[in-house]
């Protein structure tokens, strides 16, 4: 509810719309759409510009093997290609961003070869093809799909995830490493920085776990904890810790205006895309 208002209040401040609308079945290894009606009416309304996102993400897990499966099959790939040209040209969006994580590749040549088809396809048709890479990761050949790709989406957080225990989402001086790393291999003039705009509430101890929060969340529950929210001069994220009502202790790390200010910063005097 709260992003459908934030939608309804930013879109005409907005140039594009990157929703998370196609996804892969790996029972068919076939795609789907799953859109937003309202959001959708929201968009066509303010005529902006719409990307959806092409993703492997089925009920809340990544599915490399259904990636894997697809992109190694001729039949399949060309069917998941054709059907993502008709769904784009059906309702008129722009292109299409695919998000495909937690790979399970031998090596890289099967992505790179399938990021070929669907550009030099979707490019028939005038439509856009962007990626996104996660920094310092082994699964991307950054060099071989910039080559494919008319952006390439830089997803510069996670840092410190639900997998890796409390720490910053995303560091001032890790996200200029992680462009630093990724301009050797991507155009400058291709590479997109993707800002956080989130929070992790971990729960500590010998059972570790963590929950995603938004901002106005963490906002919330340092206020309901009488915390005090500490500023990291060197991060540049925020964090606070609290004890829950079974007397077990939660750190909260999270970013702001300012974190977002200094990466766009930094992005811009960078001079990327």
């Amino acid at each position: 509810a709260q992003s459908f208002l934030s939608l309804q209040q930013y879109i005409d401040k907005m140039n594009m719309v990157i929703p998370e609308w196609i996804f892969i079945d790996p029972t068919a290894d076939t795609v789907f759409t799953d859109i937003d009606p309202r959001a959708w009416g929201v968009m066509k309304r303010s005529g902006v510009k719409i990307l959806p996102i092409l993703s492997n993400n089925f009920k809340e897990i990544f599915r490399g093997d259904a990636v894997r499966r697809i992109i190694a099959d001729p039949v399949k790939k060309q069917r998941l290609i054709t059907d993502v040209i008709n769904i784009l040209q059906k309702d008129n969006f722009i292109g299409v961003n695919v998000d495909f994580e937690e790979l399970d590749e031998k090596n890289n040549e099967d992505l790179v070869s399938f990021q070929k088809d669907l550009y030099t396809q979707l490019h028939a048709h005038h439509l856009l093809v962007t990626q996104d890479v996660i920094p310092f990761n082994e699964d991307y050949d950054f060099k071989g799909l910039a080559k494919y790709n008319d952006y390439i989406f830089l997803m510069a957080y996670d840092q410190f995830s639900d997998n890796s225990g409390p720490g910053p989402i995303a560091h001032q001086k890790w996200i200029e490493g992680a462009v630093d790393d990724a301009v050797k291999n991507i155009p400058e003039q291709k590479l997109i920085l993707c800002l956080a705009a989130y929070g992790y509430d971990w729960r500590l101890g010998k059972e570790m776990s963590s929950r995603t929060v938004s901002y106005q969340q963490a906002l919330f529950t340092a206020k309901d904890n009488d915390a005090t929210i500490d500023f990291d001069n060197d991060s540049y994220n925020l964090h606070y810790d609290y004890d829950d009502d079974d007397g077990v202790r939660h750190q909260v790390q999270f970013c702001d205006a300012a974190t977002i200010f200094n990466a766009l910063r930094f992005a811009s005097e960078y001079g990327i895309a």
